[in-house]
């Protein structure tokens, strides 16, 4: 009869050098993994999105440039970026998700038009289940797929109508990167002022204030948000109201009494 050494120790190394092959093989993969990021000047591009991003100006100036050459071929890792995966997403493993997504999205208004390869896949991205259920996420593909230039604006506007609050929001968010290019898209984003979600239709009211070129449409816009049943929203209407009526009277907004109604 075997004695309980003999039982409990082969067991026991068995487990060992079960989890020891397991710790090779996740390394492995990780390391196959790595070796399939694209290197340009000598550094993988995460490096180079990373210097980008790099407060120091000499240093991100010296990105912008390599990453400017290196141009649509960062296009699928950027993607990859943009993932909400921390398995496959990002490269450099320590780098959090959401700086690797942030870092993506400054590179994608980097490549601008050039991007444009990118839309079909950003537009799937935006409105996958990933961005349904994390803001963050849709935010960042938004902002990306609007980067790519006036082509991606019938995909936003589409998303503005999306089921998921989420998917809305980020859509509605990403066209603050159209800038003046966005008055078009009025109507469209006005529409978004009967949304069911307080902070959308909040949102909505400033870029429609915001692009309006009339100053009675604006304050017609914002009477009626007074009314609103979110406090965001009341509360937006109101300080833009006042604002309106100080620069009308040449006074500083610290200066000059609330408005109350």
């Amino acid at each position: 009869m075997p004695n309980l050494c003999s039982v409990v120790f082969p067991r026991f190394w068995k487990i060992i050098i079960a989890s020891l092959f397991i710790s090779i093989a996740i390394a492995s993969v990780a390391i196959i993994h790595r070796s399939r990021e694209p290197v340009w000047a000598g550094k993988p591009i995460s490096a180079w999105c990373s210097q980008y991003a790099d407060l120091n100006q000499d240093r991100s100036d010296a990105a912008k440039s390599q990453l400017q050459g290196i141009g649509k071929a960062a296009i699928p890792f950027l993607v990859k970026q943009l993932q909400d995966n921390p398995r496959s997403a990002p490269f450099d493993s320590q780098k959090s998700v959401s700086d690797s997504r942030s870092e993506a999205v400054l590179v994608f208004r980097l490549l601008g038009t050039n991007a444009e390869s990118a839309i079909p896949t950003l537009s799937n991205m935006l409105t996958n289940s990933i961005s349904a259920t994390n803001l963050d996420s849709a935010i960042a593909v938004a902002e990306s797929l609007a980067s790519t230039g006036p082509a991606s604006k019938p995909l936003l506007l589409a998303a503005l109508s999306n089921p998921s609050r989420n998917i809305r929001f980020a859509a509605l968010a990403a066209f603050g990167d159209f800038g003046t290019e966005a008055k078009a898209a009025l109507p469209i984003i006005e529409a978004r002022l009967n949304d069911s979600d307080g902070e959308i239709r909040s949102l909505a009211l400033y870029f429609s204030v915001r692009f309006c070129d009339s100053r009675e449409k604006q304050r017609e816009l914002l009477l009626g948000a007074q009314k609103d049943v979110d406090s965001r929203v009341r509360s937006f209407a109101i300080g833009e109201l006042n604002r309106m009526d100080h620069e009308a009277e040449g006074r500083s907004p610290e200066n000059a009494p609330l408005r109350r109604d």
